[in-house]
Order: C-alpha cells, then structure tokens, then sequence
C-alpha cells in the first residue's frame, strides 16, 4: 500500500513539473505589461483557500500559487483570468495535483498585457473554486488622459481629471480640431538613467477617415491643464521640452502630394518631461496607409531625473476642414480615438485609452446672407439670440470694404436641439424695401442628421434648432422699389437767384460707378431721370465758373425727388 502511493505521489510530481514548464514557456511568450495597476477580489470555496506568496508583483516576475484543503492527490484545474480591455477573460490554464496532506505550490510568470489578475484553483473532485488576486507594480509607465467634463459642464485637467480608463460625453468634451491632453505617468526609474518610450495613435480608423492626425502641446486647448498634480514632488515650474516634428503624412493632406491646395499646415508643439531631460525625439512610423485603417508611433528618449518623471502631450482631433466632410473625425462611430503606451523601454506597452465618438463635438455653422434684387448698398440690420453676436449688418453692394459684408457667419455653435433655438431676425427697414422670402438650407456632417428649421416671414425671422455638425445657410431676400425708375429733380441758381442754364449735373451711382448726366434750362430747372430706386447716389452740379452749396450730396434714391436745389457763388 505504502508502494503504491508512493508511485502515485511520483507520478504527481512528474505531472506537475511538466505542466509548470509549459505553462512558464508559454506565458514567457507573451508580452509583457508596462504600468501599476489595481486588482479585483475573488471569494474563496469553504475550507479551500488559495493564496500568492505577493501581493504585486514587477514584470516578468514569477508568482508563486499555494493550495491548501483541497482532495488530497486530487486534480486542481489552475487558471488565471483578467478583466481589462482586450485580454478578458481566461489567459492561461493548467493542471496541477494537490499532495497527500491536499496542498499544492505552483509557478505563473507575470507577463500579460493586462493591468489586474485573479487566479482561480477548482477542486475537480470536490466541484468547488478558490481564488485570490493580485496586482502589478514597479518600474513602468501608466498613460492617462484627461476627463475634461460634459459638454456645458467643464472641468479643469487637475487631479481626478486625470483618468486611467476610456472617456465618453457625459465625462468629457472635445471639439473637432481641439487637442486631448495626455500624460505618461512613470514609475520605479533610475535617476540618470536613459529610457525609450514610444507612443502610437489611430491616425486612420477607416478609408480615410482620420481620428487624432497628429500630436500638439498638452495644453493648446485645455490651457489650464496641469500634469503635475497629483504626483508627488513635482514641481510644475521645471520641465524639460522637445518639439513635436511635423508628420510629412499628414502634411500633404488628403490627396497625399506635398505643394497642393490640400496641404495641412499642422499646429506647432513640444512633448514636456517633468522630472527629467529630453534627450531625442524620433520620426514616425506608420502602419497601414491612410487608404485604410492606420496607426502612426513616435519614441520620446530621455534621461530620469526622479524615479517618477511625467510625459506630457495632445493628441489633435481631425476636422473638416483639414480632411474633407467625409475624411474626418465626424464620419466616424464608436471610439476612433485611441492613444497607446506602445512599448517602454523595450518591453510592449499594452495600454490603450480610447475617447468614444459622443465625447468629440462637431460644431455647427450658421451662415446668414442677405439678397437685394436689385443689388443695393442699403444696410440691413439683424438681432439675433441664442449666439454670441447679438446683432451684425448686412448690404448687397459687393464691396466688403465699406463696412458692411454681405455675408454673417458663426461656426462654434455646441449647443444643439430645441432647448438651445437660435433666432434671426431682420429688422424692419428705414425705406420701401419688401422682405419677399427667407430660404434656409441645411447641409448635415456625413452620418449625422439635420436639425430643424422654421421661418417666418411675417416675424421677419429664422428660428433653427441646430444639429451637431451641420452647416445652415439662411437667405433673406429683398426687393427694393426699382420696377419704377425714379428721378430727382431740382434748381441751379446764383446768390442773387437769377437762374443758371447749361450747367452740367451729375449723379453717380455707388454701388456701380455708373453716371448719370443732365443740364439745366434756361430756367435753371434740371432732371436727372432713370434712376435706380433703393440705391446711393452723388448728386454734384459742375461749373468752371462757381462754386455750389451744397457741394456734393449723397441721396439715398427710393422715390422721385424734387427740390435738391444749389445755390452757386461765382469762382475767385
């Protein structure tokens, strides 16, 4: 009896060696984690317990397993699982065989890209489960981004903002073409020793459409951002910087050919190393093409000065006008926006922070134009509310630079629906001008929908309810009195009122140039006909021989006028 459990404890023994062997080989296979992490408990089966001979553990590091009270010589089935990201679920498995007292030891190597574990121990005879977990730590590196606040509700980049997880609206809010900030956290370095870490990013998540298309300074949106807080001992105010090199990829924009009308000019920056120096930057890398799904990688080297240095920079969101309507972030559902720790120091990185498409806000854009048939330099004035401008004036001369555009426009509108209604009026006008129609045309983001638009000429009003990422263009079209030419008509007479005939009387149209011409009879009397109604014309008689008051005289023409009279004085 005493020899055949002998033989059995043997062959127990030869069986758990073999499965440890493999199970060391294969998880030495595997990526290892860069980063400290939390863990998740796990209740034990009564009477079973597991334990680790750690409660955290450094990469690569071996953990030791114990088992106690479990079937004696019975067969215990070992797993280790996780719960982060990509890697749920059960990582590695095997079988171990508890001795006669029912306690077994076990090795696992910790080197899974995945930031907490539990492992588990069934009890195959007993049909029950143990388990404990643990966690990682020492020398590594733990990306964050910051939790910046719901759209309306904003949120400065200090402390708690600073996440280790995914963002989505009701956390954080970024607008097309701002810049997310991002700090690498680093841990367990050697004061004057070199590090490498390369960061990589989603460029394209599909055909051409561009996620975050290249890197900025941490704070060139959230202008208060403040890595520092919440690591002890550093010290805001010293910092070590290296400039952001310009991405040639993205440089020649969407048709990719450098010296095109499509070329993006990228907005300048520098990564920022608290607690260390900048040594190098390198150029990028990329895999895939932006035909396709793309990610493009940088390495920062540099040289700690603490054993917890902090990387920071901003990852810039794609915007339309770089890309295309179709080309950009706003074609895109789901979390496009992804920003890894690729590899630290020669180890894979293994930690993604992604930004779900919610959490990204595409302004809309009102554009307002005014149309006067026929074409006038007459200023009409507009209030509007639920903008930032309350009121703006327009003409339809086509000269911009009187004064007045013929064109209103605002594109950082971020608040949409009925609850934030924009309302445009134009004001009545000083002259015979007819409001006649207001037309306006939605142009929706690609994938979004319009919102809703109601006019009313009666109000003389536009009242909208913007979509996110929509373009609306409202026309007002005027008429002036213009059907009917009109004529302005008066007298030339010296100081003494004897009536001056044969002098020449010119009108010259503004908004054209075009000159109109008359004399007087011989009573001094002199039309100037076929006018253009609702139009500003230069009324000037012109004499060698005197001098008139007044001289020149601007008249805004809507009907015919009579008695614009001068008065002339002879010449010294």
């Amino acid at each position: 009896m005493t020899s055949k459990v002998c033989k059995n404890l043997l062959i127990s023994i030869t069986l758990f060696s073999l499965t440890l062997v493999s199970a060391s080989v294969l998880s030495a296979q595997v990526r290892r984690l860069a980063g400290p992490t939390f863990s998740v408990s796990v209740a034990a089966a009564p009477g079973h317990k597991v334990s680790t001979n750690k409660n955290a553990y450094k990469f690569n590091e071996k953990a030791t397993i114990e088992g106690k009270s479990f079937t004696p010589l019975g067969i215990v089935r070992m797993s280790v699982v996780t719960d982060d990201g990509f890697m749920a679920g059960a990582i590695a498995d095997w079988n171990v065989y508890a001795d006669a007292s029912g306690e077994f030891t076990t090795e696992w190597l910790v080197a899974y890209p995945a930031e907490r574990f539990t492992v588990k121990a069934a009890d195959v005879t007993a049909a029950v489960e143990a388990g404990t977990d643990f966690i990682v730590m020492g020398s590594g590196a733990n990306l964050d981004q910051c939790r910046n606040g719901a759209n309306g509700s904003p949120v400065q980049c200090i402390g708690s903002a600073w996440v280790n997880g995914n963002l989505n609206a009701s956390q954080a809010s970024y607008l097309e073409g701002e810049s997310v900030p991002y700090r690498m956290l680093f841990s367990g370095l050697t004061v004057g020793a070199q590090n490498t870490v390369t960061i990589e990013w989603d460029t394209t998540v599909s055909k051409s459409t561009h996620a975050i298309d290249y890197l900025t300074m941490y704070n060139r949106s959230e202008t208060d951002a403040d890595p520092c807080t919440g690591v002890a001992g550093c010290n805001p105010a010293v910092y070590s910087t290296a400039p952001i090199p310009v991405d040639p990829m993205v440089a020649m924009g969407h048709d990719g050919l450098p010296g095109t009308a499509d070329d993006i000019v990228q907005v300048p920056g520098v990564f920022t190393l608290w607690g260390g120096t900048i040594d190098s930057v390198s150029g990028y890398s990329m895999t895939g093409t932006f035909d396709g799904a793309s990610a493009t990688r940088i390495t920062v080297t540099f040289t700690a000065g603490t054993t917890a240095p902090i990387l920071a920079w901003g990852g810039h969101i794609s915007t339309r006008s770089d890309w295309g309507e179709a080309n950009s972030a706003v074609a895109i559902s789901g979390s496009p926006f992804h920003m890894r720790l690729y590899e630290f120091n020669g180890s894979p990185g293994g930690q993604d922070r992604a930004i779900q498409s919610d959490a990204v806000i595409f302004p809309a854009a009102l554009i307002v134009i005014v149309a006067v048939q026929p074409q006038s330099s007459y200023p009409f004035t507009f209030s509007s509310t639920g903008i930032d401008v309350a009121a703006f004036t327009l003409d339809d001369n086509g000269i911009e630079s009187d004064g007045h555009a013929s064109t209103f426009m605002v594109d950082n509108i971020t608040l949409f629906g009925a609850a934030n209604q924009i309302k445009i009026t134009e004001d009545p006008p000083m002259h015979f001008y007819t409001l006649v129609s207001i037309n306006c045309v939605s142009s929706p983001a690609p994938g979004l929908s319009s919102g809703k638009i109601t006019t009313s000429l009666v109000d003389r009003q536009a009242v909208l309810e913007m979509a996110e990422g929509e373009t609306v263009t409202c026309t007002f079209l005027n008429t002036s009195p213009t059907s009917a030419r009109v004529a302005v008509a008066g007298n030339l007479a010296d100081s003494a009122g004897r009536a001056l005939p044969n002098v020449l009387v010119t009108a010259v149209k503004l908004s054209t140039g075009e000159m109109t011409t008359a004399r007087t009879n011989m009573f001094g009397f002199y039309r100037l006909a076929d006018l253009e109604a609702g139009e500003d014309y230069v009324i000037q008689p012109r004499s060698l021989r005197h001098n008139f008051e007044p001289g020149a005289t601007m008249l805004h023409v809507t009907r015919n006028e009579n008695g614009l009279n001068f008065t002339a004085a002879a010449n010294p």
